[in-house]
C-alpha cells in the first residue's frame, strides 16, 4: 500500500469499515416492523368465519365460471369470424 500511495499520491488506504447490522438502526426498524405485523394480524383483524369463507369461495369460483364461459363464446365467435372474412369468398 506505501508503494501504491507513492505512484498515486491522491490513492490512500481507508479504514477498514465495521457494520453492526445487528444494532443498527436499520435491524430495529425491521424487527418493528415485523412484531407490528404480527400484533396486527393476531389482535386488530377481524377474520371472516368458515361459513362466510365458504360463501365467498362459492361466490369467486361462480364467477369465475362464468366469466371463463364468456371468453370462450367471445373467442369462438370471433374465431368464426376471422374464418369467414378470409375464407368466406372462396
Amino acid at each position: 500500500s506505501e508503494g501504491l500511495q507513492n505512484l498515486r499520491p491522491w490513492v490512500r488506504a481507508l479504514p477498514p469499515v465495521h457494520f453492526n447490522f445487528l444494532n443498527s438502526k436499520i435491524m430495529n426498524s425491521i424487527v418493528t416492523y415485523f412484531k407490528e405485523s404480527y400484533i396486527e394480524l393476531k389482535e386488530r383483524v377481524t377474520w371472516p368465519t368458515m361459513p362466510e369463507l365458504q360463501k365467498l369461495t362459492t361466490i369467486v369460483l361462480v364467477s369465475l365460471a362464468i366469466i371463463t364461459i364468456v371468453i370462450l363464446i367471445m373467442d369462438q365467435l370471433s374465431k368464426l369470424a376471422i374464418i369467414d372474412m378470409f375464407y368466406g369468398n372462396i
